[in-house]
């Protein structure tokens, strides 16, 4: 069964944008930005975010400031950030913050994002019902 709703998903960088998109169609209707300001302008227009999900490079820009733009617009939505760049010992600091309700490290396994989310949203869901 599907989560149902909408997820953004977010890279300047298209085929992982793509590729990220790729595992959460049929789960979620899947809108894409290119970059932090196409992201930040979505944000905006689109009021029904279930989750959204980030790199963390957008070039000049990164995804934890993103990820805090959506805290602060669309607080129930689910946070997820992306990255092959963070050193993993990082990973309790940042999770910490509150900012990010997860983190999926690239290389990724196929799948692991809509698994992610379906932890999170689904039914019995970490974040079902909660303003985060």
């Amino acid at each position: 069964m599907a989560l149902g709703g909408r997820v953004l998903v977010v890279d300047d960088v298209a085929g992982s944008r793509e590729a990220l998109a790729e595992d959460l169609r049929g789960e979620l209707e899947v809108t894409q930005a290119g970059s932090f300001e196409e992201a930040l302008t979505l944000l905006d227009q689109l009021d029904d975010l279930r989750a959204v999900v980030t790199d963390l490079s957008l070039g000049a820009r990164d995804g934890l400031e993103l990820l805090e733009a959506v805290q602060n617009k669309q607080p129930s939505a689910a946070r997820i950030l992306v990255s092959s760049s963070v050193v993993r010992a990082l990973e309790g600091h940042i999770l910490a913050l509150g900012t990010v309700h997860g983190i999926l490290w690239w290389p990724r396994e196929r799948g692991a994002l809509r698994t992610a989310l379906r932890e999170m949203l689904g039914p019995g869901g970490a974040l079902t019902g909660q303003q985060n």
